[in-house]
């Protein structure tokens, strides 16, 4: 939603530009100062900006109560262009994946398995019984027995199947934690990397790029106002320009996408 918003300023920003483009190019048409070839351009440029702009609407419009349906609320939840805290970069001294989700299920899963396997060695054990009584020995009470014993399990071999089994599953959640670990782990690496490569492509678009699309596209309108250019190298002027924002606007949504997947598999450690 918060590209989809940048993305709909920048065509509303285009749009007034082709809008008063239009007008110009309609005025010297009508005094005879352009061609009817000049006027159709110029009307047919405009009249795509302005679609391109609509589109861009109903596209925010979706991405927002596509957002308030994953958020359910009352209330209507918009963009804050101003949100620090969303292009914020994101700092790697201190990350670790130990506590991602996955990892924490599967040592949860060994933690069952040991208690399983423990219980079932339990069965398999010999139990120790004691027996406390009073006994009368001629007649005379105040006598005191004390019985112990041990039993053993009858069907051997069907207890030490069930130890087996068990001790078979400790050591598969075992080999699934350790997978896991190696999954996870080369997922944060690829994530990581991913992130880095599109922040620094976010950056340029940013810093660089994107302010002179910005600053050649008002050049071309002045220019053509002045008639120091034609039509024909304001068209292109514009097109370049406004082609160059909407890949920085690409570069910016991808960035924001490999942030948060890579939030998604850091934690913080306390």
């Amino acid at each position: 939603a918060y590209t989809n918003q940048r993305k709909l300023d920048l065509l509303i920003r285009i749009d007034s530009v082709y809008q008063v483009f239009e007008e110009v190019v309609a005025f010297k048409y009508q005094v005879e100062e352009s061609s009817e070839l000049e006027y159709l351009a110029a009307v047919n440029q405009a009249r795509q900006i302005n679609l391109q702009m609509e589109q861009a609407q109903y596209d925010f419009e979706i991405a927002i109560n596509e957002l308030n349906q994953w958020i359910f609320s009352d209330s209507l939840f918009t963009v804050d262009q101003s949100d620090r805290q969303l292009m914020a970069p994101l700092s790697f001294s201190d990350s670790t994946v130990d506590h991602h989700p996955e990892l924490q299920l599967a040592r949860d899963q060994i933690l069952l398995s040991e208690k399983g396997l423990k219980a079932v060695r339990a069965e398999y054990l010999p139990k120790l019984n004691l027996m406390y009584g009073f006994q009368e020995v001629n007649g005379l009470d105040g006598f005191y027995q004390y019985q112990a014993g041990l039993s053993f399990p009858l069907i051997f071999n069907k207890q030490q199947g069930m130890v087996q089994a068990a001790a078979i599953d400790l050591e598969i959640s075992q080999q699934r934690l350790r997978q896991t670990t190696l999954e996870v782990q080369s997922r944060y690496l690829a994530a990581e990397a991913n992130y880095q490569k599109w922040q620094a492509s976010w950056q340029y678009y940013q810093l660089e790029a994107m302010p002179n699309a910005q600053r050649q596209l008002e050049g071309a309108a002045l220019s053509y106002q002045a008639g120091a250019i034609d039509y024909v190298a304001f068209l292109q002027n514009t097109h370049f320009a406004l082609g160059l924002e909407l890949k920085g606007l690409e570069a910016l949504n991808a960035y924001l996408d490999a942030k948060f997947q890579l939030e998604y598999l850091m934690e913080k450690e306390n």
